[in-house]
């Protein structure tokens, strides 16, 4: 992301520590490099993010975002989907494959009218800026600048040669987000305090 972003989002660490592993195989372990491929795991479906909350005032349901509605986010069942992804990518693909692994591309959009279909109650987008949200909300700028990154950047920015799973030697089959969804208990979606 720092890289990517030229340095216009530095600290996200959880990214940064994964492109320094990456890295690290590629350019200091060449004899790993040669036979190692790499899973890039969308946004988990468990994600409080991806879930509108009701607001405390007024009870309508709000999806509080710091990026605009056409924002796309990769989404994966990481306990279900993981696992047949990496499978894929092992058993049917060439060493070296950067596979960006999810069960459906969604804009933000999409993404609120999944949820409303699934809960029967609408919801409404408000997008807010990264300060905005980290008063709202508390969330360390880390975390919030992800979603303003991948409407600035795309998830995969600065990564190249990558495949998605519709290019997979074998096809896998998994659930789309709203199917996931589906899965869980209404209450559970309609609730302030989202938990799986």
């Amino acid at each position: 992301m720092n890289a990517a972003s030229k340095g216009k989002y530095p600290t996200s660490y959880h990214w940064e520590t994964k492109a320094a592993i990456v890295e690290y195989i590629e350019k200091e372990q060449l004899d790993l490099a040669k036979k190692t491929s790499f899973i890039y795991i969308g946004a988990y479906a468990t994600n409080a993010f991806l879930m509108p909350k009701p607001d405390a005032d007024s009870g309508e349901y709000k999806m509080l975002v710091p990026c605009s509605s056409g924002t796309r986010f990769p989404i994966t069942d990481e306990t279900k989907s993981t696992g047949l992804f990496v499978r894929a990518l092992v058993e049917d693909e060439a060493p070296g494959t950067k596979l960006l692994a999810y069960d459906s591309y969604l804009t933000v959009e999409q993404i609120a009218e999944a949820w409303s279909r699934v809960t029967g109650h609408p919801a409404k987008l408000v997008s807010v800026s990264i300060d905005q949200m980290h008063k709202l909300t508390g969330v360390p700028h880390e975390v919030l600048w992800a979603p303003a990154y991948m409407e600035e950047f795309g998830y995969m920015a600065g990564i190249s040669g990558f495949i998605e799973p519709p290019q997979l030697k074998k096809k896998v089959t998994t659930p789309s987000y709203e199917e996931w969804l589906r899965t869980r208990n209404v209450d559970q979606l309609l609730s302030r305090d989202f938990i799986i």
